[in-house]
């Protein structure tokens, strides 16, 4: 295995490592994060040594189907959408350190059954900030309405505590929204969940600016948008 250890040109305080099958990337002040080559996925991120995924940003184009989504056959409709995180294709890794403290990794998928591409961008700060999006361009295949548009993913396990600040405190969505107040607001990853005698999509929470998650000593990671996001979190 080749590994090469080397300050990015003009990086600063970040290290860049590159083996056959990772890039790693870390600062100073214990942020890391990992890459897998062959996938393109964000395998690790790490502070002060602990790591806090499982797995990383992931592509999330379906939802758990509620019970109006079975009566009017959005299995059947939208069904294409389910599986792209199985079926999508590497076909570009890249990096690049833009400036002193600054790195940019960019990948690019296609999605053959949709005959279409997807890409990621990742701008990594050395103070522990990563600015994460997602482009998705559609080819000339006429396609149904996606279920969702958006990414997950799951962190290891202490992070049960949730603050968000958007719409709640109880589960709201944009054709359901408007008894939410928009506010500040605290509560568990557990309680998110309701025992729908059907099991279905649940918990969301709309116009949310930033929410984070935390463990008892108050540590943890926060995530804001561009624009107000539509979140869920689950155990």
């Amino acid at each position: 295995t080749k590994t090469a250890d080397c300050p990015a040109d003009g990086a600063g305080d970040l290290l860049i490592k590159e083996e056959a099958d990772e890039v790693s990337i870390r600062s100073s002040n214990g942020f890391g994060v990992a890459f897998a080559k062959s996938t393109g996925a964000l395998n690790s991120l790490q502070y002060n040594d602990r790591e806090f995924l499982i797995k990383g940003f992931t592509p999330d184009f379906w939802r758990p189907l509620t019970d109006n989504d079975i009566a009017n056959g959005t299995l059947e409709r939208c069904g294409i959408w389910k599986n792209v995180e199985e079926e999508m294709q590497l076909i570009h890794f890249s990096l690049n350190a833009t400036d002193s403290r600054v790195v940019l990794i960019r990948t690019q998928y296609t999605l053959s059954q949709q005959d279409s591409f997807l890409e990621f961008l990742y701008q990594i700060s050395s103070d522990g900030k990563i600015k994460v999006t997602m482009n998705f361009k559609p080819g000339k295949k006429p396609l149904p309405e996606m279920p969702r548009f958006g990414m997950y993913l799951v962190l290891t396990d202490p992070y049960e505590n949730f603050s968000w600040f958007g719409r709640g405190p109880h589960e709201n969505y944009a054709d359901r929204k408007s008894s939410a107040a928009i506010g500040l607001y605290h509560s568990t990853v557990a309680a998110q969940y309701h025992p729908y005698v059907r099991p279905q999509e649940t918990g969301n929470k709309c116009d949310v600016r930033w929410f984070s998650l935390q463990n008892h000593q108050g540590e943890g990671i926060r995530f804001q948008g561009e624009k107000p996001l539509s979140v869920s979190v689950w155990n």
